[in-house]
């Protein structure tokens, strides 16, 4: 494919410092992700994949809307977490997101990891937007030379039905709707949807509001009721335990930690 235009359409660095050794997060995200773990390692999985580790100072690379299972083990001398990471949403040519086109490794090798390292130090050291959003184009750069071409197309129906839970996460979204929409049967749906994404249509509705969820944690002041019904739980306290057993805390302590 020939490419003539990259735009960025989101782009957000975010970082993260904590002394919890074993955190399990389990999350769908709507961009795709590159964390490092700079003190302390990860693990991570992506949908039923096999779980690879990052070691010390090691990266992921995570495509949007795929489940990541991510396991954070502190750093034995310092005990503590400190990991970074970016998400970017690039589209190509105007009509292709980045990671729709192409499959890249999970564990970033080197010397992409250095080089990635390099644009991470610069990205997190600046307030710059115009600095930011070169490191941003350099990083998609590196991962276009780390990128393999899809063999074959992304699955239609799944993107169609990725693109409406997208729009409508806020919503009450029933299975027997979604499976109607793309013309086959609840059970066909069924198997291809967790085939694709790793997890069942409910289980992926769930995390991507969740993940969702964490992000206003974290870059607002509305109470955990309106982050809760805005999020698509119309019950609080489902929300919170769910929360709970995704990001092993609750969405006050996760709060606390993130902005301590």
């Amino acid at each position: 494919m020939d490419i003539h235009k990259i735009d960025l359409k989101f782009c957000k660095k975010g970082n993260f410092l904590f002394k919890t050794e074993g955190l399990k997060n389990i999350k769908v995200l709507p961009w795709l992700s590159v964390a490092q773990a700079v003190k302390g390692s990860y693990e991570i999985a992506l949908g039923n994949g096999r779980t690879h580790s990052t070691g010390a100072g090691g990266m992921f690379i995570a495509p949007s809307n795929i489940q990541q299972t991510i396991i954070h083990h502190t750093d034995p001398n310092e005990q503590q977490v400190f990991c970074r990471w970016v998400f970017i949403d690039a589209v190509i040519n105007d009509i292709y997101r980045f990671d729709f086109l192409y499959d890249f490794p999970l564990i970033v090798p080197e010397p992409a990891r250095q080089q990635i390292n390099e644009q991470f130090d610069r990205l997190f050291a600046t307030d710059d937007p115009f600095e930011s959003y070169s490191c941003y184009y350099a990083i998609v750069a590196i991962l276009s030379r780390l990128a393999v071409p899809k063999e074959d197309s992304i699955h239609r129906r799944i993107q169609s039905t990725l693109a409406y839970i997208r729009q409508h996460y806020a919503e009450e979204i029933r299975i027997a709707d979604l499976a109607k929409n793309v013309h086959v049967s609840e059970s066909h749906f069924y198997a291809v949807f967790k085939k694709y994404c790793g997890s069942s249509p409910i289980a992926y509705i769930n995390n991507y509001r969740l993940s969702l969820a964490a992000e206003h944690l974290i870059n607002s002041d509305d109470t955990i009721s309106e982050i809760s019904d805005r999020n698509g739980f119309s019950d609080a306290l489902y929300f919170s335990r769910m929360f709970r057993k995704n990001y092993g805390m609750s969405p006050r302590e996760y709060r606390s930690a993130y902005r301590k």
